[in-house]
């Protein structure tokens, strides 16, 4: 999220083995929606993704064949990789300040978890179906509809995330987060592009992320995390050229209350009928083999 969470969303510790597809649902069916306890998993035996069903199918896990720890931070609903969205203020508070209209994949602040409303894997896509919650209030964002659909292609994850708002007020134009990635605080360099002549194999930037929000340009349409060994997780996201990112210092490991932030980041307004889609692309290494990856998924799209 744009704004800090330190709220703690204690959970069970998973950590499967072997290259297959794990699928660990207790779904229960309940009129507020579907309810789970568990995991969902991809792995193609190069990389592995996955997905909490207690928190809207956030994307809670991302890791690989040669470096097996998870790079994602899950320390409470507002974490992980997931869709959110921002408008106006209405009079809701957060923390004892004013708040906009925020409806969060995951959750809300108070740990309420979003109310799943349909989900499959099939061993090779998942697909999840959301209810969101309004961070601050807790309450159902019942006018919004959160869609992901999730391939693992080689070393990379495929997502298309989608969202469909029917309310009847409309939002003012906001940053909006595309999506919000929050990676294990151990991985404390953030890396990008930001020059004039994107993919062309320009000299990176390294960045020390401050402890609060800061923008800046990523021509390249990617940023990654890296730890001290210079490996860590990029995501690429095709057409948005401006980032938002902090690091909160504290506990590393998925759990932990540290963690490594940024956001891709687009001015819209959320309109009545507006429908948003957008692609992104998950994947480690080093930043150079990185930037190979999704230099190679822009050309393969056009190079757009």
């Amino acid at each position: 999220m744009l704004a800090k969470r330190h709220f703690r969303h204690l959970r069970p510790s998973l950590r499967p083995n072997g290259f297959q597809v794990f699928l660990f649902t207790a779904f229960l069916a309940l009129s507020s929606g579907l309810a789970s306890a568990s995991e969902s998993f991809l792995d193609n035996g190069q990389v592995r993704l996955g997905v909490r069903l207690d928190s809207g199918a956030c994307i809670d896990w991302f890791s690989s064949r040669t470096h097996g720890q998870n790079l994602i931070n899950g320390y409470d609903h507002g974490r992980y990789i997931q869709q959110s969205y921002y408008g106006g203020q209405d009079g809701a508070t957060w923390a004892g300040k004013p708040w906009s209209w925020n409806p969060v994949q995951g959750g809300s602040a108070g740990g309420l978890p979003s109310k799943l409303l349909a989900f499959t894997n099939n061993g090779s896509t998942i697909y999840a179906k959301t209810m969101p919650r309004r961070w601050d209030t807790g309450a159902d964002a019942t006018a919004v509809v959160m869609e992901e659909w999730i391939t693992l292609v080689g070393n990379y994850a495929h997502v298309h995330y989608r969202m469909a708002y029917q309310g009847l007020s409309d939002q003012p134009p906001r940053d909006q987060e595309l999506p919000a990635v929050f990676a294990d605080c151990n991985l404390s360099l953030l890396v990008c592009y930001n020059g004039p002549a994107p993919w062309t194999n320009g000299r990176l930037s390294t960045i020390t992320p401050p402890p609060k929000n800061t923008s800046g340009p990523i021509t390249e349409n990617w940023a990654a995390y890296v730890g001290p060994s210079n490996w860590g997780l990029g995501v690429y996201v095709p057409g948005v050229d401006r980032l938002t990112y902090y690091r909160v210092p504290g506990h590393a490991g998925p759990s932990g209350d540290g963690c490594s932030y940024f956001a891709p980041i687009q001015k819209m307004a959320i309109t009545s009928g507006r429908v948003v889609d957008y692609d992104v692309y998950l994947t480690v290494g080093t930043p150079e083999q990185m930037r190979a990856t999704f230099a190679g998924i822009h050309e393969a799209n056009g190079g757009s």
